[in-house]
């Protein structure tokens, strides 16, 4: 406003046209301020007048433009983990938002429309989103954000393992804030396994080729949180127990030879046998690396060599040796005198062409 000469201007009166504001819809400073609760149109008016007591009046129109709707939503808050953050899209309309301001309620801020942030300590925070349209008008938002302590993720695997033989990985993980709902493995050879609560996270799993695996083991908790734990499990070949034997007589002794070839740099270090005859009692076992056994019966016996090598593997052999029953044996002497000749005669019971040889000792040290 200008005096127009006639006078300095003593006195304005503003009517800001928003009668719902009560006793805020007026004012008589010079360059007031004036906060509208609605979108709209406004008509608004200022009264001037100077120390003659004239007055003159303007008046004008304004559109006060809606404010934005700030709205986001945020994956679970883990100390030491990314938290995300996004705008709600279907509460804002992109193309028509300016700028981002996030306050994450710990001293850091972020400036694009989708962020991450990391918190370093538990509790709760004030989050805050404030966007700013193309108008230049902002709304604002805040939620309260609890992040908690991650689980602590391990576990325990077999040290001495073997190709084919399942490797025992046992879970020692713990929570400080909640429990665990979910264990994921990666055994590390393209095979995954994953367990939810109730049940147990202990497992196996078996190996088909020899190396070094990186086991992996992440958990999850109740709040969302996950933690991870890696170590190496180291498979061996397994060798093939395999053995040979010689003497198949009844009541004669059968010898049983090792002829395992252990892999790289293991070695076999035990034996068991168990050689088919109960009858035997405890001669019926051995750990020797090559027994002998003596079967007092003619048939059929399966015999079975464990073997172990330093590396914790084991294998079986197995086979069916058949034990020949011992020849019948009998013979006459024709004479009986001194200084004649005695003729001695194979029985009759006895089978001749079973016979490949004849070893007879006199009694008098001849043979």
């Amino acid at each position: 406003s200008s005096n127009n000469n006639g006078g300095d201007v003593v006195s304005l009166h503003w009517d800001f046209g928003d009668p719902t504001s009560g006793i805020y819809n007026y004012s008589t400073e010079e360059n007031p301020v004036h906060t509208y609760a609605n979108p709209g149109y406004y008509t608004v008016s200022l009264v001037a007048v100077n120390f003659n007591g004239c007055s003159d009046t303007a008046i004008k129109q304004i559109y006060i433009n809606p404010a934005p709707v700030a709205e986001f939503a945020s994956s679970p808050g883990c100390v030491g983990s990314p938290t995300y953050f996004w705008a709600d899209t279907t509460i804002i309309d992109i193309n028509a938002i300016a700028s981002y301001s996030w306050n994450f309620g710990d001293g850091s801020t972020g400036s694009e429309r989708n962020v991450q942030h990391t918190y370093a300590s538990a509790g709760t925070y004030n989050v805050v989103l404030t966007i700013t349209d193309t108008a230049g008008c902002s709304g604002s938002v805040t939620h309260i954000i609890t992040v908690t302590r991650p689980p602590v993720a391990l576990f325990y695997a077999g040290s001495n393992n073997c190709v084919g033989q399942a490797v025992s990985f046992i879970d020692l993980s713990y929570c400080p804030a909640g429990y665990v709902t979910q264990w994921f493995w990666d055994f590390g050879d393209g095979t995954t396994q994953t367990v939810n609560f109730p049940n147990s996270p202990n497992t196996t799993h078996t190996y088909t080729q020899a190396g070094y695996y990186l086991v992996t083991l992440t958990v999850t908790n109740n709040n969302g949180c996950s933690n991870s734990f890696s170590r190496l499990v180291h498979t061996s070949d397994t060798p093939v127990a395999n053995f040979l034997y010689s003497g198949n007589c009844q009541s004669a002794p059968v010898h049983f030879t090792d002829i395992t070839q252990a892999s790289g740099s293991q070695s076999v270090i035990g034996w068991l046998w168990n050689f088919g005859d109960p009858t035997s009692g405890i001669y019926n076992v051995s750990i020797l690396q090559n027994p002998t056994h003596t079967y007092a019966a003619a048939g059929n016996y399966t015999v079975r060599m464990v073997i172990f090598t330093n590396s914790g593997c084991s294998d079986t052999a197995f086979r069916t040796i058949t034990i020949n029953p011992s020849p019948f044996v009998e013979f006459t002497a024709q004479s009986t005198c001194e200084d004649n000749p005695v003729q001695f005669v194979p029985g009759t019971g006895m089978n001749l062409n079973a016979i490949a040889s004849w070893n007879w000792q006199f009694g008098d040290g001849a043979s």
